[in-house]
């Protein structure tokens, strides 16, 4: 409730205090584009209880919105590092050994190893557990 109330406050303390921000023409500088925006993210930088909000976080968050107000299902931000993930998966490239995991009898369990990879020319074949990984045990140990 106190962060809704904070943010409520900052947005209403921009509007009024700036309301000419809000009929801004924009300009051809990227960064004169926003200049709400802007005026909204140095607020929260600078007043907001939480001092360690990140600029990274403000700027995924403000473009997820935007996104939003298109009311379009199939828009969405990935950031990037789920976004290279997806890529990787959608090319069929992959790092590592070449297998796919899950969990059987609480240990780590090769589902599946891919077709010319190292894991594949070793000899990993499906349901082969995986005890120890550079000498530590995998019991009880998760698929992160």
């Amino acid at each position: 409730m106190y962060f809704r109330l904070g943010i409520f406050f900052i947005l209403w303390a921009v509007l009024v205090s700036i309301p000419s921000l809000a009929y801004t023409k924009w300009s051809t500088t990227a960064y004169s584009n926003f200049p709400l925006l802007e005026t909204v993210r140095h607020k929260i930088k600078t007043e907001y209880v939480e001092k360690d909000v990140k600029d990274k976080d403000l700027e995924y968050g403000a473009i997820r919105g935007m996104l939003a107000a298109l009311n379009d299902p199939y828009s969405r931000f990935m950031e990037p590092k789920s976004f290279d993930e997806m890529k990787v998966r959608m090319q069929g490239q992959f790092f590592g050994i070449g297998i796919h995991i899950g969990m059987r009898q609480n240990r780590l369990t090769v589902i599946s190893p891919i077709s010319g990879t190292p894991a594949s020319k070793a000899g990993l074949r499906a349901l082969d557990m995986i005890t120890t990984i550079d000498g530590k045990s995998t019991l009880g140990r998760g698929l992160q």
